[in-house]
């Protein structure tokens, strides 16, 4: 930023940059995903079912971020494509539980090899301590917004509310 930006407040650039930098890589990292056959729902999808060893349709709502009516249609294709598995959860067959295929674990971890090398090279000349730094800033600005420390803290580490 010029000299003329850094003078205005956070609440005027925070939220802007922040949206910029989230939709700029996520125009890049796409491109490389459809080269695997994904789109971002998709790759959400499985990064979310892979790291909470599987999941209700509810958990990956919270997640992802992505509307329900997306989300359903996500599931029902990384299903139709033999990605994802579809069960009941033991003891309340009413609740949906969500896991990978063998095929969607081999095809999970080759995204995530293209997710890490993509992200190594946005995060080039960033600092391990300011990347710290950025990753409480910004669990302090989740837990503002869900009105929960905890909350905040499961989606920083993409694990269940009271998980270690």
């Amino acid at each position: 930023m010029d000299e003329a930006d850094e003078t205005q407040p956070p609440e005027e650039w925070f939220f802007y940059l922040l949206f910029q930098t989230v939709r700029r890589r996520d125009l890049a990292f796409g491109a490389a995903l459809e080269a695997l056959g994904l789109n971002l729902p998709k790759w959400r999808a499985l990064s979310v079912i892979s790291r909470l060893s599987g999941c209700t349709m509810n958990e990956l709502a919270e997640f992802t971020t992505i509307d329900r009516t997306t989300l359903t249609r996500t599931a029902d294709q990384l299903i139709a494509a033999g990605l994802v598995s579809r069960g009941g959860a033991a003891g309340d067959r009413r609740i949906v539980r969500l896991e990978l295929t063998p095929q969607g674990e081999a095809l999970f971890a080759r995204a995530l090899q293209a997710m890490q090398g993509f992200n190594r090279r946005a995060l080039d000349g960033v600092s391990a301590a300011d990347q710290e730094t950025l990753r409480a800033i910004l669990c302090a600005v989740i837990g503002n917004i869900t009105g929960s420390e905890e909350r905040a803290a499961a989606i920083a580490g993409m694990r269940r509310p009271g998980q270690a």
